[in-house]
């Protein structure tokens, strides 16, 4: 870890959850959980888990109040219809977009999914770079910007963003990713805005690994090779088609880079 981690920026980050499926469930208690209290207590980054009100996740945002995590979690009314996979997901990202613009608390807003590892200390170092009160777009975006595991939001940008609100909730964008979807109203009504492109390290695990490598041995190496790089990446893409897989390396990511057991 990056031991210069002081910033007074002040940094959101939205994450879509749900407990759809058990990997999503696992990734939350043995991943989220545990960086999350990490970070309440050492940074100014605020996460907040974007939950819809489903039978489905009531008994996570019990257990998430009973362990004093209340303030990190949201609940909406979303309608259960979208691209496959990804029900709610824009109308969960621009009601929390909203409620962090009224806030008036934050510099910077990043919106990324349960299955994406960033890395705190490489995120602020790289956010530091950047001037909050400007007009800018981080992330993975091109003209076709397709960023769901993570992009990132000044507040004037997103000021201009949520003045189309009714456009993004459009019936054509909530059948769309709400990557693409927030993407092309922001290109088409916020004008002047400035674009940084930041890369992502994808772990691939092979579904068969060759005899006498362990799947731990397979993820050190991944990890050893990314923390090697001098902020290089800031963040880690897991999609791996064993999604267990990719709980492996969460857990890694909190044994190993913050020293905590999950």
């Amino acid at each position: 870890m990056d031991s210069d981690t002081n910033t007074s920026l002040n940094i959101a980050m939205l994450v879509i959850a749900s407990c759809e499926k058990q990997f999503y469930c696992d990734m939350i208690m043995k991943y989220w959980v545990p960086y999350i209290t990490f970070l309440n207590q050492n940074t100014n980054i605020k996460v907040l888990l974007l939950f819809s009100k489903e039978e489905k996740n009531e008994k996570m945002i019990q257990h998430l109040n009973n362990i004093e995590l209340t303030d990190n979690i949201r609940t909406y009314d979303v309608l259960e219809t979208g691209v496959v996979g990804q029900p709610g997901c824009l109308e969960k990202t621009v009601f929390a977009f909203e409620e962090i613009y009224n806030s008036n608390k934050y510099d910077f807003v990043l919106r990324t999914n349960l299955s994406t590892v960033f890395l705190y200390d490489r995120l602020i170092h790289f956010l530091n770079k950047y001037d909050p009160t400007d007009k800018l777009a981080l992330g993975g975006i091109s003209d076709y910007c397709s960023s769901g595991t993570g992009y990132i939001y000044t507040m004037p940008l997103l000021k201009c963003l949520l003045e189309h609100k009714d456009k993004i909730l459009s019936d054509r964008n909530k059948i769309r990713p709400d990557d693409l979807a927030t993407w092309g109203i922001t290109k088409r009504f916020c004008r002047r805005f400035k674009i940084v492109n930041f890369g992502s390290y994808p772990i691939r695990i092979p579904d068969r690994l060759d005899p006498g490598i362990k799947i731990e041995d397979y993820i050190k190496s991944n990890y050893d090779k990314l923390l090697g790089d001098d902020y290089n990446f800031i963040y880690i893409r897991l999609k791996n088609k064993k999604r267990q897989y990719d709980v492996l390396c969460q857990q890694y990511f909190i044994r190993e880079y913050l020293k905590i057991d999950s």
